[in-house]
């Protein structure tokens, strides 16, 4: 039976998982709250910014929005990162 997994966060170790994951026949959902970024990843099946050079497998979807990515997962990974700086 398979799985849908969302993947949220699309650097560079949310993307190594979701690929890693695609390959292992899973419904794998790949978003990030960075519309262009999302847009890029698209456009170029791959991850140029966070990790060039590693093309996505076409069962990795790309989802732009982030209801498309969670409804009916049954498993969410959340990779990201905040960055907090004192001014």
């Amino acid at each position: 039976m398979s799985r849908k997994i969302a993947v949220l966060g699309a650097g560079s170790w949310g993307t190594a998982l979701a690929v890693h994951l695609s390959g292992k026949n899973l419904p794998i959902y790949l978003w990030d709250h960075d519309l262009n970024h999302i847009n890029m990843l698209k456009k170029d099946y791959e991850n140029k910014k966070h990790l060039p050079k590693i093309n996505f497998p076409k069962s990795l979807n790309i989802a732009t929005d982030l209801k498309s990515a969670i409804i009916d997962a049954d498993y969410f990974l959340i990779v990201v990162t905040y960055c907090f700086q004192q001014k």
